[in-house]
């Protein structure tokens, strides 16, 4: 009865491992991608914004909110307005939060990395790690169906869940911040942690993959 209680709660570590892939490898996309100034300076150029305002001022920008997001410094310029020195404070903690989880969820990971190790039990870490990127790949194409099909509603809906205000509503006539970061940025960097997250996925599986076939081809 004991031998099975503890199968049964091993089982549910595993389905745990696994149900919390998906949101360690989106995580570890977004912020491969969220600090990457060659994506940023390729959309610019995309979006047309050296337009509307020259290459220095926008990387001069883009450095400072750089520094806002990372180091903490203050904003030090006047490009932004009081609205959207506000909505970036709400982006701020957002990026803050993405990273912080990311950190936890990578610290947890590897702790059961050591547990299974110790206990003789790769094999169960494995098996999570396969399932929790096939898992991934699951949710990616129903993201990707939502993006292509409905990326209006997709993006609406994000910004009403994730903000408690509507400074986010800006308006590219008078708020330079939507002229930095129109709505076709943020469609391409989705497909970009995208990729990044199917490529991170099959490295998951490929690498489950190889390490059990070389573990039961020694046992």
């Amino acid at each position: 009865m004991k031998k099975r209680k503890i199968k049964r709660e091993k089982t549910k570590y595993n389905i745990l491992i696994t149900a919390l892939i998906p949101l360690l490898i989106l995580l570890l996309s977004f912020r491969l991608l969220v600090f990457d100034t060659n994506f940023y300076e390729k959309e610019f150029d995309k979006n047309n914004v050296y337009e509307f305002f020259n290459k220095e001022t926008v990387n001069r920008e883009l450095n400072s909110l750089f520094n806002y997001f990372i180091n903490n410094k203050e904003l030090t310029t006047n490009f932004f307005n009081q609205k959207e020195k506000i909505h970036l404070e709400d982006v701020k903690i957002l990026i803050n939060g993405a990273i912080n989880l990311l950190i936890i969820l990578s610290f947890l990971f590897f702790m059961a990395l050591i547990y299974y190790y110790r206990n003789k039990k790769l094999h169960g870490f494995l098996n999570s790690l396969m399932f929790g990127g096939l898992l991934t790949l699951i949710y990616l194409i129903i993201i990707l169906f939502l993006v292509l099909f409905n990326f209006k509603g997709l993006f609406l809906n994000f910004h009403l869940i994730m903000f408690d205000n509507d400074y986010w509503m800006l308006n590219p006539e008078t708020d330079n911040l939507i002229v930095l970061f129109p709505t076709q940025f943020f469609y391409d960097a989705i497909i970009r942690i995208m990729i990044y997250s199917v490529i991170i996925s099959l490295v998951f599986i490929g690498f489950s993959y190889y390490i059990r076939r070389l573990y039961y081809s020694k046992t």
